[in-house]
């Protein structure tokens, strides 16, 4: 039996993500930066080597703060909807006091044009470098791919085309698959082969805390940490 050594949770027999703080671990419990650390370093080892084994693994969004970023983006979606809906509405005469009201070809016309309107924006904008929308980014969270890099265009636009799976009942199939998956990826993210990262303890999280650090660093002489984006824990060394 192991236990998770950055939150002291049980980790399940070939478990590669603590359940409890979503935190990627080898087989003995500990983080995978850890152990990564402590192996051997062969002679002559370059630069970049050594910093591949310094760069700590990423951890796991929440689905908590996934949902939080769902809801901001929602507003861009009403936006979206109610811009193009006042439009066709001008035009085909449905225009009302409060707005408008549509029925028949107007009503799909409006509805498509917006599914595709959301669709693209949260394709593009999670296919780009720093992989968020506009309520990911205040969420603190991003997507990748399943080795924590920048997810392509195509990886984007299939997890988001299979929301409207996930989003049955009430995204409840969507809820239900990421609370049974290790790495909490819900359809889309399945097939996708994308992950939602945290980048809470990026330079905006605990990197920006780091004062009293710097001087226990000088105090210690040789305490230097390493951080990356969605870091789970630091290194120090």
């Amino acid at each position: 039996m192991s236990y998770c050594s950055n939150c002291g949770a049980e980790i399940p027999a070939g478990a590669h993500f603590c359940p409890s703080c979503g935190t990627a671990v080898t087989g003995d419990g500990k983080p995978a930066e850890t152990a990564q650390a402590a192996a051997p370093q062969s002679q002559g080892e370059t630069v970049a080597a050594s910093a591949a084994v310094l760069a700590p693994d990423m951890q796991l969004a929440s689905l908590w703060r996934r949902f939080f970023a769902h809801l901001l983006d929602l507003v861009f979606a009403m936006v979206a909807y109610i811009v193009i809906g006042a439009t066709i509405a001008a035009r085909t005469g449905n225009t009302t006091e409060n707005g408008f009201e549509m029925h028949g070809a107007p009503a799909a016309w409006t509805l498509l044009l917006t599914y595709l309107v959301v669709l693209f924006y949260f394709s593009i904008l999670e296919a780009m470098p720093a992989g968020k929308t506009l309520g990911k980014m205040a969420a603190g969270i991003r997507v990748a791919n399943e080795n924590c890099g920048k997810a392509s265009f195509g990886q984007a636009f299939m997890r988001n085309l299979l929301r409207l799976v996930d989003f049955i009942p009430f995204y409840l199939l969507g809820l239900v698959l990421a609370l049974a998956s290790e790495r909490k990826q819900r359809l889309g993210d399945r097939v996708a082969h994308t992950l939602v990262l945290s980048t809470g303890a990026s330079a905006g999280g605990r990197a920006s805390g780091r004062k009293g650090d710097a001087k226990d660093g000088k105090k210690g002489g040789e305490k230097k940490y390493y951080h990356s984006i969605g870091v789970g824990s630091d290194i120090d060394v």
